[in-house]
């Protein structure tokens, strides 16, 4: 074997042409190979760094009536859970927030997770430094502490060991800073800077909204050992039912929401399942064109070289001595070809990760090429190897020695054998490359089509920008809309800027549903009215998106809290609730805001309203 090693390294380098072209082929079809197998380890097939992982499930809120399906638990949900559910072992929550870090440096809006107590028992995770939280601090009386990220602790505190104890302003209250979660440690998302506790303190929603049932967490659990999903599931039916006794006028008194439980890793990769069997299946394909391309070319190679390996037959080679020799060389270049695959996988890993900042991809564990990901590229380099040269070697370890050795023999095709075996390949190739055309063809196609789509707002030379206002600072309407006026005007003045506006949200981003009834329509439960999203903005955010109005008028800064409450609705919401007739003076009550809403005005968009407005965040 090591002499048909040396052989075959010497007659690579003797044809550095045919080397090179059939290293890069390869390259190319193993290295995409790997860095699709390295997402897929990471997100399906790696176990998530957990305690007992299986056992951790993910609660969510589903209504098929609605069409609507998400994590907006309530505080009354999860405490229901986390004292009287049989089935769990730990509940925990945790919900996604944004605070200002004062202090001596520039001020800067960190990534906040605000979570149970016990949020870090449920998943099992230590901190890399100090101690996770402890009851009482969850409670709204309770000690405000923190644990920071490790990239924030040696971003901001220089990876200082005597950072325990230390203060983290903020916003408008002191941080008590009790540990340093682990490097690369990404729940619930990239990017996170500090873990904060008492939810019931959570700035985007009032007090009053919390308290009546507003969904605005995700559920966590741990299954008590020996209970099953169908047995859990039971429990938190009968427990919901409860809930929503107690709480009549929230999201989920509506009979026909329900929640649902699923395995952390299923809820984490659910939606980018699919796409990861596309790129899977993509790259499989042009593996295999890689495979049948060096195979026609170590067939034309076989040709010439038909001499060589007839002599070696004569001179009492074996055919199987034959074969092993060729399949040596086939191999030695798949090895090759697999090591600069590996080269262009861990650049293709970081340019995937880099190119998608935690938009798609689920960074619960870090997805780069480790020992996993070698295994499976030597294993794909030595099938490979075999798969595009045992055709060749067995064809080519078969001489005519009479017709070979002759010379006349010197440069013949092989016969008509040997070029239906090549027809068979160039077809192959043919046929795979098409089939993965039409497929890009129609992802391409189907990729144009949804950039073409009318989303009814401009977004041309559109900048957004997100604020975080502290409640401490900003406790009621007026100092929130004092701001959010002079924040305005400064932008607005700004050279370059045509137009400036606040909104709570931009179209297509952050959902804020509520329960409405329109004016003559049948007064029903909450839990029956269907449900809009709605949004707070500034008189000038149409211009600034570029959002025709159809009909009536737009906001203007006299629409304040001590003017009569209007709101612009879209042409959606018109036609349901008043087909052929003008929804202009119409009235539309929102369970959030109890008084009714007069109609000023119809536009192509979401349902909006200006004043009465809840500045925790803004784009």
């Amino acid at each position: 074997m090591l002499q048909n090693l040396r052989y075959a390294i010497r007659t690579m380098r003797k044809a550095p042409g045919f080397t090179a072209v059939a290293i890069l082929t390869l390259a190319l079809g193993t290295g995409a190979n790997t860095a699709i197998f390295s997402v897929v380890n990471a997100l399906v097939l790696r176990p998530l760094p957990l305690k007992d992982p299986a056992r951790v499930l993910v609660i969510s809120v589903s209504n098929p009536a609605r069409g609507f399906r998400g994590s907006v638990f309530s505080l009354a949900n999860y405490e229901a859970m986390r004292d009287r559910a049989r089935s769990f072992e730990l509940t925990g929550a945790f919900c996604f927030d944004a605070l200002t870090l004062t202090g001596a440096a520039e001020p800067e809006q960190l990534a906040v997770a605000r979570v149970s107590p016990n949020f870090f028992d449920v998943l099992g995770t230590q901190p890399l430094i100090g101690r996770g939280f402890r009851s009482a601090e969850g409670e709204a009386s309770g000690q405000p502490v923190a644990l920071i990220s490790e990239a924030l602790w040696r971003r901001r505190f220089g990876a200082d060991r005597t950072i325990l104890g230390r203060t983290l302003p903020l916003d408008s209250e002191i941080y008590t800073i009790i540990g340093v979660l682990p490097a690369d440690y990404a729940f619930p998302s990239t990017g996170q800077d500090v873990w904060i506790t008492r939810l019931m303190k959570y700035g985007r929603l009032q007090p009053e909204q919390i308290e009546t049932g507003a969904g605005f967490l995700t559920g966590l659990v741990r299954l008590a050992p020996g209970v099953t999903l169908p047995q859990a599931d039971s429990e938190v039916a009968a427990l919901t039912q409860q809930v929503r006794q107690a709480h009549p006028r929230a999201p989920m008194s509506d009979p026909n929401a329900h929640l649902d439980l699923a395995p952390l890793q299923d809820s984490l990769t659910g939606q980018i399942r699919p796409t990861l069997l596309i790129l899977t299946a993509a790259v499989a394909f042009v593996l295999l064109i890689a495979c049948a391309n060096v195979a026609g070319l170590m067939m034309a190679r076989a040709t010439g070289r038909s001499k060589e390996i007839a002599v070696r037959a004569a001179l009492g080679a074996s055919r199987k001595q034959l074969v092993q020799q060729l399949l040596v060389e086939s191999v030695v270049l798949a090895a090759a070809g697999a090591a600069a695959g590996i080269l262009i996988a861990a650049w293709g890993v970081e340019w995937l990760v880099k190119a998608d900042a935690g938009a798609n991809l689920p960074g619960f564990q870090p997805i780069r090429v480790d020992l996993a990901v070698l295994g499976f590229t030597v294993l794909v380099s030595l099938f490979t190897g075999v798969l595009f040269g045992l055709v060749p070697a067995l064809e080519a370890s078969r001489p005519n020695l009479i017709g070979v050795l002759r010379d006349s023999g010197w440069g013949t095709t092989g016969g008509a054998h040997r070029r239906r075996l090549r027809s068979l390949l160039v077809a192959g190739q043919m046929g795979l490359s098409i089939v993965l055309l039409i497929g890009a063809g129609l992802l391409l196609e189907s990729f144009r089509r949804v950039s073409n789509v009318n989303l009814g707002f401009d977004t041309d030379h559109t900048l957004t920008a997100r604020i975080a206002l502290p409640p401490g600072k900003y406790p009621d309407g007026p100092k929130r809309a004092q701001f959010v006026h002079a924040i305005e005007q400064r932008v607005a003045q700004m050279p370059g800027v045509t137009a400036a506006a606040v909104s709570q949200s931009v179209p297509l981003g952050q959902v804020v549903l509520s329960p409405v009834l329109a004016e003559d329509q049948p007064i029903v439960p909450v839990g029956l009215r269907p449900l809009a999203q709605w949004n707070g903005a500034t008189p000038d955010f149409f211009r600034v998106m570029g959002i025709p109005l159809l009909r009536g008028r737009f906001f203007t800064w006299a629409d304040d809290d001590r003017a009569p409450r209007v709101l612009i609705v879209n042409q959606s919401l018109a036609q349901r609730f008043w087909p052929g007739q003008s929804a202009l003076g119409k009235h539309v009550t929102f369970t959030r805001f109890q008084a009714p809403f007069e109609i000023v005005g119809r536009r192509v968009s979401t349902t909006l309203r200006h004043s009465d407005m809840e500045f925790s965040e803004y784009r």
